[in-house]
């Protein structure tokens, strides 16, 4: 099946999130009018093509415990990115790690997310990174209100 064949009402339910129950995917294929095994079929094929990559959680922090975030900006030369990031990656309090492009008034260019349940906890975190990369020129931005957090919507 190639991505022209992807059946709309499939994308949408897909979108609206998988619910944690015995068969999750039961409601899904319902919804597309098909029984499970076949949505799982589609879905598998799906999987192989590369159109969908992956199915991941969405972690409601809050509930979870996590109640402090930091957005951390470093600056780390070019040829040590690709290296870099993956250490940083390695974290488990860090949920994202990204290269962007450096501006010439903001020479920042790897990017890294860090959760704990205390601003002291992400402090400690970066301070680790920090020490195990090398990395010291960096700035933390510390989130302050979370104004939306959705799944994108077809």
């Amino acid at each position: 099946m190639d991505s022209q064949e992807i059946p709309p009402e499939l994308l949408s339910v897909l979108t609206q999130g998988i619910e944690v129950i015995e068969e999750p995917f039961a409601p899904l294929a319902s919804a597309c009018g098909m029984n499970q095994e076949e949505l799982l079929e589609q879905l598998r094929e799906l999987l192989e093509e590369g159109v969908i990559r992956r199915f991941g959680a969405i972690l409601n922090h809050l509930a979870a415990g996590v109640s402090a975030n930091v957005m951390v900006v470093w600056r780390v030369s070019e040829e040590e990115v690709e290296r870099i990031g993956k250490i940083m990656a390695s974290f488990p309090a860090v949920s994202h790690c990204y290269e962007r492009p450096p501006l010439p008034d903001f020479p920042y260019n790897l990017y890294s997310m860090v959760h704990g349940s205390s601003w002291e906890e992400c402090d400690a975190t970066i301070e680790e990174i920090s020490r195990q990369t090398g990395i010291t020129e960096f700035v933390c931005l510390r989130t302050v209100k979370e104004f939306k957090k959705s799944s994108p919507q077809i």
